[in-house]
């Protein structure tokens, strides 16, 4: 069996998931579903750390791997160094796809 990867967030993932969960709760009104927004995040981390190549490969950039989060209207890039899972972007995939570097 494989050994769990720990998982580390970039800083500018970490704030694009603060301010999404912080959009629900403001904007939308909902508590819940940005707890919900969060929750679903952590266990794809979780899914992720256990076995990394699950996610889909980026056309962009081949180091790169996504995993759809948020009932499938984002995803969470990340990639694999060594004994580490990084997180390093989420984007809202209702957004122009123009916008995502990835």
């Amino acid at each position: 069996m494989a050994v769990k990867k720990e998982f580390e967030w970039r800083a500018k993932a970490l704030l694009q998931l603060y301010e999404a969960a912080s959009y629900i709760e403001k904007e939308i009104g909902s508590t819940q579903a940005a707890q919900n927004l969060v929750r679903q995040t952590y266990k794809a981390i979780d899914k992720i750390c256990e076995q990394p190549m699950r996610g889909m490969q980026s056309h962009k950039r081949k180091t790169i791997r996504s995993i759809l989060i948020d009932d499938g209207k984002r995803r969470l890039y990340y990639t694999i160094k060594g004994k580490k899972v990084i997180g390093v972007f989420i984007f809202d995939i209702r957004q122009k796809p123009s916008k995502n570097p990835y």
